[in-house]
């Protein structure tokens, strides 16, 4: 029962991590079009920054995290206005903020490495890692709260594009760009606040994860990916099929984690994104996902 306890548990905590990278890679790709590799350097340097302001300025916590964030929306704001505005609206092929994406991942990345080194550091949470039991399983605090403040967001966002005229609009803008502009709704101000939005949201979980895990200059990356696949395998549209995705992959990956090797944590997210592409290729939602530009 305790070892069940403890995978169930874990599935759950990986599970509500891609869940909000998902949805928040979601609120922007689908008015915009693109994938963006840039964002999983924003889940990297959200947590530096804490490790940052808390290492060398001595600064609490909390207000760390605060900082961070506000410093990374304005990141994302800049490389939104300087480089993939105007890349869509010189009409270029999305592989382009594909490409130039991922060349500005490896810049900020290296970056990272050259700043701060290769090797894991640690942020101090004032005892936010103590092990608690949570319904028969063993975990920390951070990890309670990670699991919450996840729940809750997660919540919040789909009250956000389902209940407000910002998600209303993102879903005109989703179904067609130019016919939105004609009825005055300015697309790329919906594409610029979705990327804002979305950058807050994967900054967040970085740092989450962080507190929990550890830093290393690749852990944005990984996270993002879970994220793409989660949202691929979900479907357009739909949260249950989210949900269904995160869980599916989170609880693979332990899994098989547990009872065959970690090495094949990773390994088996991409091979589950395999074949739902091959065999369902609409993912759990059964929306249509081939239409939708790559």
């Amino acid at each position: 029962m305790g070892l069940l306890s403890q995978i169930v548990f874990n599935i759950a905590l990986s599970s509500s991590l891609y869940l909000l990278i998902a949805v928040a890679y979601s609120i922007y790709y689908n008015p915009s079009k693109n994938f963006d590799f840039l964002l999983a350097a924003i889940i990297s340097s959200a947590p530096y920054l804490v490790y940052f302001f808390i290492s060398q300025l001595k600064l609490p916590l909390l207000f760390s995290i605060f900082l961070s964030l506000i410093l990374i929306t304005l990141i994302a704001y800049f490389f939104q206005k300087t480089i993939f505005q105007t890349e869509r609206r010189k009409g270029q092929p999305s592989v382009n903020t594909i490409i130039i994406s991922l060349g500005l991942y490896l810049i900020l990345q290296n970056t990272i490495s050259v700043l701060f080194g290769d090797e894991l550091k640690t942020i101090s949470t004032l005892g936010l890692r103590h092990h608690i039991s949570i319904l028969g399983a063993n975990g920390t605090y951070i990890q309670l709260i990670t699991l919450l403040t996840s729940v809750l967001l997660f919540i919040a966002l789909i009250l956000l594009i389902d209940k407000t005229i910002f998600g209303k609009s993102i879903k005109a803008v989703s179904s067609n760009s130019q016919l939105s502009n004609i009825l005055g709704i300015k697309s790329e101000a919906i594409i610029l606040i979705s990327y804002l939005l979305c950058s807050l949201v994967c900054a967040l979980t970085g740092i989450l994860y962080a507190l929990d895990i550890n830093l290393n200059p690749t852990m944005g990356f990984n996270l993002l990916l879970y994220g793409i696949v989660v949202m691929i395998i979900g479907g357009i549209g739909s949260y249950r099929g989210l949900i269904l995705g995160a869980v599916l992959v989170a609880g693979a990956q332990h899994v098989v984690g547990y009872f065959i090797d970690t090495t094949w944590m990773n390994a088996i997210a991409f091979l589950i994104l395999i074949l739902f592409l091959v065999w369902k290729p609409l993912g759990f939602s059964g929306n249509q996902v081939r239409k939708v530009e790559i």
